[in-house]
């Protein structure tokens, strides 16, 4: 896994950040600018610094998701506790 990662590194470092999911909650780098981060190298760094980093994203992640047509937003699903809808919406 990481040989890939680490080519993908060598042409486009960015890129390759966007393209990986990250800590604990399996995030995508592409996310970083939803979650507040200036760039996906920028989320991975914090990410590295531990857990309590990677469970704000987590959290600001569940806040800021807008939904799609028919679905319950992550959040609506949480308070809900229906977490086959939660499931589902959070790995799309």
């Amino acid at each position: 896994a990481y040989a890939a990662f680490n080519q993908a590194m060598a042409i486009n470092a960015e890129a390759a950040y966007q393209s990986i999911s990250m800590g604990a909650s399996q995030i995508m780098g592409s996310w970083y600018a939803r979650l507040g981060y200036g760039s996906a190298s920028e989320m991975f760094v914090k990410f590295s610094t531990g857990e309590r980093e990677q469970i704000r994203a987590m959290a600001r992640f569940i806040q800021t998701d807008p939904g799609s047509e028919g679905h319950l937003t992550l959040l609506e699903a949480a308070r809900a506790e229906d977490w086959h809808e939660f499931a589902r919406t959070y790995n799309g």
